[in-house]
């Protein structure tokens, strides 16, 4: 479940493709109705204006990597990295949320995220971005990871060291502690499935005995009986009953 009203920062040189993400984040299901507040900027340079001159506090920002066509001379990595820096410098800052970073990028092999990973970036992102629906399903997991490593009051810098010093203050080792988050996520994700299927009125066994029953028709060849029906009008007969037998019969005019 994502959270609503979030204050979003789209920072990108294109305008095409700032409307398009704004259209996605704002109007299009499943975003349309957390109510979203979306500001947007056109260089890394202004998003660095309003955050550190003026004080725009942001839960999350989509930071493109270039700005060539704005006149942008920062990268959008530097601008993270920068960003971050400003966050655990400043003791407002870090009273604060943690503000989540997604780099967006052409550039998406292993050792690119590897890169935007290491400036701070949560989540690094390939072009053309996602469609909306696998875009609501990454951004989940990322806001579940932070939730589960404290909020987003977490670690500023966002680092692997940020996710060993909360296990080790819950009294964990990094390995132990990364598992106990994994455990705590599939759990979230298991509940929710139950109470997906309850408001459908079907239980996980009621939902297992309905997909066992359907595989093993297909494995024997036989037809669910609305795919029966499908057939018998698409080859324009009709059954016609009578006591004790059953035949088909050619409509009319066929």
């Amino acid at each position: 479940m994502m959270p609503r009203e979030l204050n979003i920062l789209v920072a990108d040189d294109m305008s095409f493709n700032r409307r398009l993400l704004v259209r996605h984040l704002t109007a299009m299901p499943p975003f349309s109705e957390l109510g979203w507040i979306i500001t947007e900027c056109r260089t890394g340079e202004e998003a660095l204006d309003l955050i550190v001159n003026k004080g725009e506090k942001f839960d999350m920002i989509f930071m493109d990597e270039h700005f060539d066509t704005a006149g942008g001379a920062l990268r959008g990595s530097d601008v993270i990295e920068k960003l971050r820096e400003y966050h655990q410098q400043t003791e407002v800052a870090r009273r604060q949320s943690r503000c989540i970073m997604i780099a967006c990028s052409g550039n998406c092999l292993a050792e690119d995220i590897e890169w935007y990973t290491s400036k701070g970036a949560d989540l690094t992102l390939g072009k053309p971005l996602p469609f909306r629906f696998e875009l609501a399903r990454q951004l989940i997991d990322v806001l579940e990871v932070t939730k589960v490593n404290g909020g987003y009051g977490g670690d500023s810098n966002g680092s692997i060291s940020g996710i060993k010093r909360s296990a080790e203050t819950a009294g964990l080792s990094a390995a132990g502690g990364m598992e106990a988050q994994l455990e705590k996520i599939e759990a979230m994700k298991v509940k929710q499935l139950r109470e997906a299927l309850q408001r459908c009125g079907l239980s996980t066994n009621g939902l297992k005995a309905e997909l066992v029953r359907r595989l093993t028709n297909v494995v024997v060849g036989q037809k669910e009986p609305d795919e029966v029906d499908e057939e018998r009008k698409g080859s324009g007969e009709h059954e016609v009953k009578h006591p004790g037998k059953r035949r088909a019969t050619s409509r009319p005019g066929h």
